[in-house]
């Protein structure tokens, strides 16, 4: 069979009704069947050398990325990919630790919402580059998400010191 990923292909293939054999098959004729991470000369990527088109076409049916969301490793790659990309974002409001707080509140109510509540901050008079000031201006479940985030986050980083 196709090593450890036989079961994994097994669930996915009777999940969409593919005969079983046939993508176990399918699977073992690509050139790396057990290195996820292939990429062939043509893009080609992982197990069932996708191409990232077609990855992305597939993606677009809503059904289908709800149930790759449900995939906790697919999810904690793309939530970590959204922070890195919040992280870009933030950069230009925010810097030190208030960067990393910045993006929490981002995650939560969105950039946009960040940037207003920053926006407010500045009309108010305040110094919109330290969080502390436009924390009180975020939605109260962005303050509490990030608030709650930031205090296990400290307990975290002050037991490894």
């Amino acid at each position: 069979m196709a090593g450890d990923y036989t079961s994994l292909i097994e669930t996915y293939a009777a999940k969409f009704g593919v005969p079983v054999a046939l993508a176990v098959a399918q699977h073992r004729a690509e050139d790396a069947p057990d290195n996820p991470s292939i990429v062939s000369p043509a893009g080609a990527i992982g197990l069932f050398q996708l191409m990232p088109a077609t990855a992305l076409d597939l993606l677009n049916d809503r059904d289908l990325l709800r149930q790759a969301l449900g995939i906790p490793e697919f999810n904690v790659l793309l939530g970590m990919a959204f922070d890195a990309q919040l992280r870009q974002q933030v950069s230009e409001w925010f810097q030190g630790a208030d960067l990393w707080k910045g993006v929490m509140a981002a995650y939560n109510c969105g950039a946009g919402g960040l940037h207003k509540a920053i926006t407010a901050c500045q009309q108010d008079g305040r110094d919109q580059t330290l969080f502390e000031n436009v924390l009180p201006y975020l939605p109260k479940e962005t303050q509490t998400y990030t608030t709650r985030i930031w205090t296990e986050f400290s307990q975290a980083d002050n037991s490894q010191a």
